[in-house]
């Protein structure tokens, strides 16, 4: 995102002239991305802002450059980068800053672990690219992460690493460099297009947001050669163009929604239509529109708007009950957002921008992001921890759903390490105890290897898998899991959980909660369900092998965080559940399972009714108040993992089950 005021920059004496309609222009784009972040319902393609702001920016700083070139006769790297970082890192390093302090005081533990990150790939630009790379498995929901929105300043300072250099070296021949503009556009049209790359990487790589940037590069190219402004037909037809631009851009962020394949082709109509609005000029009817008293101001403010809108939603979001927090409070944080915009912008941006001795400011506001940065880090160990045993044991629990028995490096290099999700082995040699399933049966993994019982057993958890094979599944690798289990000896214990399907209110069976819209999945068939798990669980009967179905626990269908108080908001749950709604919830799916153990020689049942629920109600909180549940997933938490294991233990000693 291009700095508001950009457009009338001088570079060593040459600019390009100030036009307000692009201002306008920004006002739109910012606008259109609160709107969507704050009230979606209402502008539901309002993300397609972020393409507007990625045109804008290509078109100024090649307009800029080449201007640059033609009025010295060169272009200065190093001056580049210098208002760069006179541009973008004042309100940056603000907004940073803010966002981590605050976070000291709302989040928890491993919340605040997974801000300073973002906060490390904030300050180097390389958020997208830590964004894709926490997409999938373990990834937690986006409100969830206060500097998300900064992924779109990563993939900007990317594509200017390498698009000045570009620019001087082809500076001396304007065919040439229209020539490298087209096939930058061309090839990244191809990839977006074309190219297999996965969904997430697909929506923050650089790769397929750079035909974005070329667009207005070109737009920047072609009026760096023009003598008469940037008009590009008549006067009559230059208005219609632009009218019809602007509706069109109006509409695709009103009318468009999250569903459509983006960047794709749908983000052709934002990228053109914004082509043909700087194209047109700002005398075009449509252009003069956007060069309204308000809108101008808006868009002069548009960079820190952008920058404080998301970390106060985010945070309100947080610490609101609600996901997205009240209606009318959102409407608040967004006027706050402004506030604090103009703010920035009066006293901090304009201010900076005006004042003399360049390079102590650029110097001081590098040093300023290496010094934040630090901090940062430093605040993981120097925040306090408080003298609360229950809050501090609780932060210590809630770790979310990527915790730390995923991966160790035994395991990998026992078995490699082409594992997608889970690699966990407490010792070398061949699995004495193997989990079967997926992330719901590796929770159990921290209890086994603490209980005394499984001592002196190797205990291997490998991949996940959804044990039926007829449910859609995010990452199966039921393969891998299959592989391990035909080769174990005889007799080897082989421990099975999945997240069970549970029923709604009117019967219907869910693969995944059915209160989170865009993540529940109805699978109405249980018959069908029946027999695919049936037959599953008869081949691993099959086998030989001592096998325990975990039964399945009640879903809270909420955060288990919102059992505990956070600053500015007290608990609002108390992680409880009657014990007839948790049978209503999981009877049918409980029947089946001991169904299947009735059935099969070699299969038992592990209720887990027993572990939770006394007298009519199922509890997940130990008796001091610790956490049972680790996030809004109903994961075990390490607490959890080791009560469940010591009732297992208990069961199979009861059982005449041998312990390993």
């Amino acid at each position: 995102m291009t700095t508001s005021g950009a457009s009338s920059q001088a570079l060593g004496g040459a600019s390009l002239a100030y036009r307000p309609d692009i201002d306008g222009l920004r006002a739109m784009a910012v606008l259109s991305v609160v709107g969507f972040h704050a009230f979606p319902g209402y502008f539901p393609g309002g993300f397609f802002g972020v393409d507007v702001f990625f045109v804008i920016s290509g078109y100024l700083i090649t307009g800029l450059l080449m201007r640059e070139h033609e009025h010295a006769g060169k272009m200065s790297l190093t001056d580049f980068y210098a208002r760069r970082i006179r541009r973008l890192f004042p309100a940056l390093l603000l907004v940073v800053a803010t966002t981590a302090l605050v976070g000291t005081f709302l989040l928890f533990s491993h919340e605040f672990a997974r801000l300073v990150k973002h906060v490390w790939a904030s300050l180097f630009f390389v958020e997208n690219i830590l964004l894709a790379s926490e997409s999938g498995y373990f990834d937690v929901d986006a409100y969830q992460k206060p500097l998300l929105h900064f992924w779109s300043l990563a993939v900007e300072e990317q594509f200017y690493i390498v698009w000045p250099l570009a620019l001087i070296a082809l500076a001396g021949s304007r065919r040439n460099l229209a020539l490298l503009i087209t096939g930058i556009l061309a090839a990244s049209l191809a990839i977006t297009f074309f190219g297999a790359l996965p969904e997430a990487w697909h929506f923050y790589s650089p790769l397929t947001r750079a035909w974005e940037l070329a667009a207005g590069a070109m737009l920047g190219w072609w009026h760096a050669g023009r003598t008469g402004g940037p008009a590009m037909a008549s006067h009559r037809l230059s208005g219609i163009l632009s009218l019809v631009a602007l509706g069109a851009l109006t509409v695709t962020m009103l009318l468009a929604n999250e569903a459509m394949f983006h960047p794709g082709l749908i983000t052709l109509a934002p990228v053109v239509a914004t082509c043909i609005l700087i194209a047109t000029g700002p005398r075009s009817l449509g252009n003069r529109l956007l060069a309204i008293r308000p809108a101008v101001w808006i868009g002069l403010i548009s960079y820190p708007l952008y920058l404080w809108h998301w970390p106060l939603l985010s945070y309100l979001s947080i610490v609101a009950e609600e996901e997205r927090g009240p209606a009318l409070v959102r409407l608040a944080m967004v006027i706050c957002a402004l506030v604090l915009a103009a703010i920035t912008y009066l006293w901090i941006e304009r201010p900076l921008r005006r004042a003399a001795r360049t390079k102590r400011i650029v110097g001081g506001l590098a040093i300023g992001s290496l010094a934040l940065a630090a901090v940062a880090g430093a605040m993981l160990f120097l925040r306090p921890a408080g003298t609360d045993r229950l809050a501090i044991v609780a932060q210590e629990q809630l770790e979310g759903v990527a915790w730390r028995w995923t991966a160790n490096d035994l395991c990998r290099a026992e078995h490699g390490t082409e594992y997608s999700a889970f690699c966990m082995q407490n010792r070398s040699g061949e699995p004495d105890v193997f989990l079967f399933g997926n992330s719901y049966v590796n929770h159990l993994y921290p209890g086994l290897i603490a209980h005394p019982g499984f001592s002196n057993a190797t205990i291997v958890n490998i991949e996940t898998c959804e044990v039926s094979r007829s449910m859609p599944a995010a990452y199966d690798q039921c393969d891998a899991q299959w592989k391990i289990l035909r080769g174990l000896p005889k007799g080897s214990l082989v421990i099975v959980s999945n997240q069970w399907p549970v029923f709604g209110t009117d019967g219907r069976m869910f693969v995944l909660k059915p209160d989170r819209p865009g993540q529940s999945v109805d699978y109405p068939d249980i018959d069908a369900y029946r027999r695919a798990l049936t037959k599953q669980m008869s081949d691993l009967s099959a086998l030989g092998h001592r096998v325990i179905l975990i039964g399945p626990k009640a879903e809270l269908r909420y955060d288990m965080a919102d059992c505990y108080a956070r600053p500015l908001r007290p608990a609002t749950r108390d992680c409880r559940m009657d014990e007839e709604d948790y049978l209503a919830q999981t009877g049918k799916t409980l029947r089946l399972l001991e169904e299947i153990a009735d059935r099969e020689e070699n299969i038992h049942y592990f209720d887990l009714a027993g572990v939770f629920c006394d007298q009519g109600v199922c509890d997940y909180r130990t008796e001091e108040g610790y956490p049972l549940l680790r996030d809004n997933n109903g994961h075990l938490s390490q607490l959890g993992s080791e009560l469940v294991v010591r009732h297992l233990a208990g069961w199979m000693r009861r059982e005449g089950i041998p312990l390993p």
